[in-house]
């Protein structure tokens, strides 16, 4: 069982472990089932001793919430906390953010204005590295429209690895992405 108020000790870093010996063709993948602290969560939270412990740096399995002033507002009385959504922080190869060409690593995606043109034009990666991301990106079919957290499981050029804050497009969904901080709009 893992609920809200009895989560899995280990976040399920067993069967992770256990996926990180598998090729990069096997389709079977596992992520972190724990989450971070939030207000929701925060009563029923559990420190692990478990050696195999998971660390969820993401989660990208949730409900869907259109945060507008108004709604955010509510949601600020309701839990009687401030609550701030934040956006704009910078992404740079000097920083400390893991490129999302990585192999299994996740980044954080968010779609913006352009063409295939201007996506491509703007972008300083090869062709191999956009084909991958963009696999990748679509593959993750989130219903989330603000932005999407990718686990990616290719292989980018290696002229490309150390390389963040991309633009990619992604044809199938006939929209271009952007690489941005694992916090934006969080």
């Amino acid at each position: 069982e893992n609920t809200i108020e009895n989560p899995l000790l280990d976040g399920g870093g067993e069967k992770v472990l256990a996926s990180l010996s598998q090729t990069s063709s096997d389709p079977t993948s596992y992520v972190c089932a724990n989450a971070r602290q939030t207000i929701f969560n925060e009563q029923h939270c559990k420190l692990s001793t478990e050696p195999n412990v998971c660390n969820a740096v993401y989660n990208n399995q949730f409900n869907l919430l259109e945060v507008l002033p108004p709604k955010l507002a509510t949601l600020s009385e309701k839990s009687q906390r401030n609550i701030l959504v934040v956006e704009g922080l910078s992404i740079s190869e000097a920083s400390s953010q893991i490129s999302p060409c990585q192999y299994r690593t996740v980044s954080r995606w968010v779609p913006i204005n352009g063409d295939s043109g201007d996506c491509n034009l703007d972008s300083d990666i090869t062709q191999e590295t956009k084909e991958e991301l963009a696999k990748a990106i679509y593959a993750t079919r989130d219903e989330n429209q603000y932005m999407s957290d990718v686990f990616f499981r290719g292989t980018c050029s290696s002229s490309d690895m150390d390389k963040v804050g991309m633009k990619v497009w992604v044809e199938e969904a006939t929209q271009c992405y952007e690489n941005v901080h694992p916090d934006e709009k969080s």
